[in-house]
């Protein structure tokens, strides 16, 4: 053995007997027999993770390690059983929970009270304050908009950016339909899911951000879009959008770390976007239904308009009956009057129904709203019309037109409005309230040109 040869053993063997290794490799050899872990690789990594961090920011003393070992004999000696193994140890705790004890940052909170920097190197802070400089451009932009189609396009965008995920999807929370909207970079999909179904629906009800590491492995996974699309969902970082107050408004996902797994920073950016990104939704989604209100009212009052330069009972309902679906979503609309003395129904057209058939004539003789989902399943609806027409009926809503108030009380319905297949959804407690306030106003236009029709035939 050569002089050089033998230094560097003699250099090893010194620099082992300085770190007092023999304890350490004795250390982990207990702590393994202990805990048993079913992969010995994790169990060290997290082992040594824990080790670091209870050091609260100290240097290394190559001492501590003699006292990690009477440590573990000790609890051995304590707790074991006849085999050797603590009961409930397992795979020793998951280092997620000492991972909360480290800021933003990399600063460590200290049990004692304060905190004071890591030991370990401050590369990734360099990193964290670029991404925290790119998320406040990104609140800025979603900030910008009072549009929730740009809105969310911008969540979505910004949620990519930021995370550096290959796509995201947002699941708006509609709470009058009872599901969710699902959006993608491209815009609306079309496609609406139960509230409960899948990681949406698990986030929903948790309320909380969900990191999946491996999707198919994640039993709350839906494959049944990646069958479909035949893309390959592998990573997922899943968080709740609140309101100002609150409440969640929707679910986003980003699919697919672009490299590696999502991170407890990516967790952490998210935490802090998601909170300006609900108020950014809410108030566009505010914005967009008081400018369709207005909008509503105004087509409401331009009804009203060309309603009264004639007093023609036809004329008025042809012209509610071309205009009315239009002011709640509606695909077509028909409207009939009411001629008690020949107990019939009559359209703008001169058609003549009985006033005790369909859901029209039920809705004139006991003037009530009628909201239907599957009017095939109603004994009340007459499908003759929807095979006479070729026609298939999904939804209608259907509401009375009374005239003035009499001395008693309210006044009798002289007209009926019916309203089919909503276009988007079904028809809802906002169009109901709409449509009853427009029928308040147009039922006494009704009644007064059907008695200057009278009026006239006399």
């Amino acid at each position: 053995m050569s002089t050089e040869q033998q230094k560097e053993i003699e250099g090893a063997a010194e620099y082992l007997q300085f770190h007092n290794f023999k304890s350490v490799m004795e250390w982990i050899t207990a702590e393994m027999i202990l805990s048993r872990p079913e992969d010995p690789f994790q169990f060290i990594q997290k082992l040594m993770k824990r080790t670091i961090k209870a050091r609260l920011g100290d240097p290394y003393n190559p001492t501590s390690n003699v006292e990690l070992v009477r440590r573990c004999y000790a609890e051995a000696a304590e707790n074991a059983d006849e085999t050797g193994a603590v009961p409930g140890r397992g795979d020793g705790e998951d280092d997620d929970e000492d991972s909360e004890d480290e800021d933003f940052f990399g600063t460590k909170n200290n049990k004692r009270g304060g905190s004071r920097p890591s030991s370990a190197p401050q590369e990734g802070v360099i990193d964290k304050v670029e991404r925290l400089e790119k998320m406040v451009e990104s609140l800025r932009a979603m900030a910008s908009t009072l549009s929730p189609a740009a809105a969310i396009h911008g969540i979505i965008e910004e949620t990519c950016k930021l995370v550096s995920s290959d796509r995201a999807t947002l699941y708006l929370v509609d709470p009058v339909q009872n599901d969710f909207q699902v959006y993608t970079k491209e815009g609306a999909s079309g496609l609406r899911l139960p509230l409960d179904l899948g990681i949406p629906g698990s986030v929903l009800k948790t309320a909380k951000v969900l990191n999946v590491p491996d999707a198919y492995r994640e039993k709350q996974f839906d494959p049944s879009e990646d069958k479909k699309t035949g893309y390959v969902t592998k990573t997922l970082l899943a968080f709740p959008v609140p309101d100002a107050e609150g409440n969640i408004v929707a679910i986003v996902e980003a699919v697919n770390k672009k490299a590696g797994k999502f991170e407890k920073l990516d967790e952490e950016i998210l935490e802090i976007m998601r909170v300006q990104a609900g108020s950014a939704l809410a108030n566009a989604v505010l914005h967009s239904k008081l400018a369709h209100s207005k909008d509503r009212l105004d087509a409401m009052v331009d009804i009203e308009i060309m309603i009264n330069k004639s007093l023609q009972v036809n004329n008025i309902l042809s012209t509610i009956s071309g205009n009315a679906h239009s002011l709640i979503g509606g695909d077509k609309c028909v409207m009939y009057s009411v001629d008690r003395s020949a107990s019939e129904m009559v359209t703008g057209e001169g058609l003549r129904f009985p006033l005790d058939k369909g859901v029209p004539g039920y809705v004139a003789s006991k003037g009530e709203i009628i909201n239907m989902i599957d009017p095939y399943n109603d004994p009340r609806f007459d499908p003759s019309q929807d095979q006479k027409n070729n026609y298939k009926t999904n939804s209608m809503l259907v509401v009375p037109l009374y005239g003035a108030p009499v001395e008693n009380g309210q006044g009798s319905v002289v007209a009926v409005v019916q309203i089919l297949n909503k276009l988007v959804g079904k028809f809802d407690d906002d169009d109901i309230a709409f449509m009853a306030n427009f029928a308040a106003v147009l039922g006494p236009i009704v009644e007064q040109s059907q008695l200057f029709e009278r009026m006239k035939q006399q």
